[in-house]
């Protein structure tokens, strides 16, 4: 899958851009390592900071936001994020 979904954050105009300072901390926290996660295979949870119920023991089991990847790409200068050097998913 090489475009983000139809709702990526990462969509130009998306309503998670819409507060431009949190928007600019997130991707501070992103560029300083952090990792952003498909909106689609993460749990909603109403209750919670961000709204969605991230796993804790099995963070392996989700799957990296496209829009993310591609962004890390520009960032740091490839046309695509090389993978090729990720970790192995764990075997059960």
């Amino acid at each position: 899958m090489s475009a983000p979904c139809d709702n990526c954050a990462f969509r130009p105009g998306s309503p998670e851009q819409a507060d431009t300072a949190k928007w600019k901390e997130l991707i501070a926290k992103l560029r300083a390592g952090g990792t952003f996660h498909c909106h689609k295979g993460v749990p909603i949870a109403p209750e919670s900071e961000d709204g969605f119920a991230y796993p804790k023991h099995k963070p392996e089991k989700l799957r990296l936001c496209r829009g993310y990847l591609n962004a890390l790409g520009k960032w740091w200068g490839a046309a695509e994020p090389d993978q090729s050097k990720a970790p192995a998913p764990a075997q059960p």
